[in-house]
């Protein structure tokens, strides 16, 4: 069972780390595996070490790394929050336009934010999307075998979608 929790967190936080990967079929399930409130802490721990490596890797590869990883429109807004970040303003934009999250995290690493104040907004920005989506998942009823499948595939067509980009920008050799 350790195992199994320790491979959905990380599978959870390589939805940030891995863009367009989606764990949301996952969540949705996490519930009836490990139960509501345990779901919330897995899902929460996943969604905090995904976005804290995310911060780590811009700190240490810079805007390049974003510009390779997502698209223009997303580079550039992202640009546009962290030039003006607040701890408040990061964490309502991170929470309100869920989309924006994963490049955000990647964002937040090139602004002055301390990692602790990042991971606390980080914390306050997850809670009500999670909430919603555990609860919305408690009350639905989804094979978690299934769910377990169709999150490798979609992780696997993320990879290759990533690959083929980062090929692209001339990341990656061919």
């Amino acid at each position: 069972m350790i195992l199994e929790v320790i491979g959905y967190i990380i599978t959870v936080s390589l939805a940030t780390i891995i863009p367009p990967f989606t764990v949301v079929p996952l969540e949705l399930v996490a519930p009836s595996r490990y139960g509501l409130f345990l779901a919330f802490v897995y899902t929460l721990l996943g969604n905090i070490l995904g976005a804290s490596v995310a911060f780590l890797l811009a700190r240490r590869y810079g805007w390049g790394l974003m510009e390779k990883l997502f698209k223009e429109k997303e580079v550039e807004k992202a640009k546009e929050i962290a030039k003006n970040y607040s701890f408040w303003k990061i964490t309502w934009i991170r929470m309100i336009f869920t989309p924006l999250f994963d490049v955000l995290s990647y964002a937040c690493g090139l602004t002055r934010i301390s990692t602790g104040k990042f991971i606390v907004s980080t914390i306050i920005s997850n809670v009500p999307t999670i909430t919603v989506i555990l609860i919305f998942g408690n009350n639905i009823n989804l094979s978690f075998t299934f769910i377990v499948w169709l999150s490798a595939g979609i992780l696997l067509v993320s990879l290759i979608f990533l690959t083929r980009r980062l090929r692209r920008k001339s990341l990656l050799k061919t």
